[in-house]
């Protein structure tokens, strides 16, 4: 046994093992404490010139003296390289988490497995792939839980220090374990960045979303495709275009359809944060998919605002009316001039989108 001291008399180390000229020398056990004489740490294996080699298990320990963490492994020169186990502590003595695979200088690096846990012993995330400098670096998986042990979320694909990187596939759950989401494409620094392709599901399975196109620091932008679907999973409406940060902003083709999946209104032109804004045409249609009116012009948060042409349809596919008019919030203010039927046409005074005051008639 071999115990030395602080120059304040408390306990700085002690050894209970085997010696050679004074160090220690073979197997044994080393413990160290802090200036107050609290135990630091232990280490039992074997020693070489007074350092821990070959397999052995080290022990750390908090302020309060309760174990903090044990690695067992293979040392070298009193660190930890090649194959180990580390195990972290709560400070309750819980396990918080248990990693299994290679490490260098003391921290994971290369193939391992990586198991973490709530205080209550459930499992919180598991990791399982390569690591660099104790990070996830490189191919893995990633699967997170909440404190009932039901998985939340699980990622697929490239690490770079810990954040998604690169191509990878991230899923999220309901409770009851069905996919809640779904995106597969590029990541740069944890956010999706780049193509992809994401869906949304409802508790039963269902698609009730889904978006093809760019991402950048994960929202939507760019060029992409959005589809949204009713609780069935029929299709509801349909958007073709540009996105910025989230927004429909830019040109685009947008599609409305009824629960029958019969085509209900199509608009073709610019939008701004998701509303028709600027040109555009907007088609509509009945019940039975034929078009019923058309207007080209002029929109603003979402209404016909400005100068623009409407047309009317009759049953047969023909234009039973049409006029240039000048509109605000939706409605007609004034009307250059209308035509009707075969060729009818007022000219006048308008109130509320309908001929009110002075006209002509012819």
């Amino acid at each position: 046994i071999k115990v030395t001291y602080n120059k304040n008399g408390t306990i700085k180390s002690k050894y209970i093992g085997v010696f050679d000229g004074g160090l220690p020398q073979g197997k044994g056990t080393l413990y160290t404490y802090d200036k107050n004489g609290k135990l630091l740490s232990k280490h039992v294996g074997k020693f070489y010139e007074g350092k821990p080699v070959g397999y052995g298990t080290y022990y750390a320990y908090d302020n309060n003296g309760k174990l903090k963490s044990k690695t067992y492994g293979y040392f070298d020169n009193g660190i930890v390289n090649g194959k180990a186990t580390i195990t972290n502590y709560y400070p309750n003595g819980k396990i918080m988490s248990i990693y299994k695979g290679r490490v260098k200088n003391g921290k994971p690096h290369g193939e391992g497995k990586l198991t973490a846990y709530h205080e209550n012993g459930k499992k919180k995330e598991e990791y399982s792939g390569t690591f660099k400098n104790g990070k996830f670096h490189g191919e893995g998986t990633l699967a997170k839980y909440d404190k009932d042990g039901n998985k939340t979320e699980e990622y697929t694909g490239n690490f770079i220090r810990g954040e998604y990187h690169g191509e990878g596939k991230y899923y999220t759950y309901y409770k009851n374990g069905k996919i809640k989401s779904k995106y597969e494409g590029a990541f740069k620094k944890g956010k999706k960045h780049g193509d992809g392709k994401y869906y949304e599901y409802d508790k039963n399975g269902i698609l009730r979303y889904a978006y093809v196109g760019t991402y950048e620091k994960g929202k939507k932008h760019g060029h992409g495709s959005e589809f949204k679907y009713n609780a069935k999973g029929a299709l509801v409406s349909k958007y073709l275009g540009e996105f910025n940060h989230d927004e429909k902003t830019g040109e685009g083709v947008m599609f409305v359809y009824n629960d029958s999946g019969k085509l209900i209104h199509k608009y073709i032109g610019s939008f701004l944060k998701g509303k028709f804004h600027g040109d555009g045409t907007l088609f509509s249609y009945t019940k039975d998919g034929k078009l019923k009116s058309k207007y080209a012009g002029l929109f603003r948060n979402g209404k016909k605002h400005g100068i623009g042409a409407m047309f009317v349809y009759n049953n047969e596919g023909k234009i039973a009316s049409k006029f240039m008019a000048l509109f605000s919030n939706g409605m007609v203010k004034r009307v250059k001039q209308l035509q009707e039927g075969d060729g009818d046409i007022y000219q006048g005074e308008w109130k509320d989108g309908k001929k009110h005051g002075y006209g002509i008639y012819t």
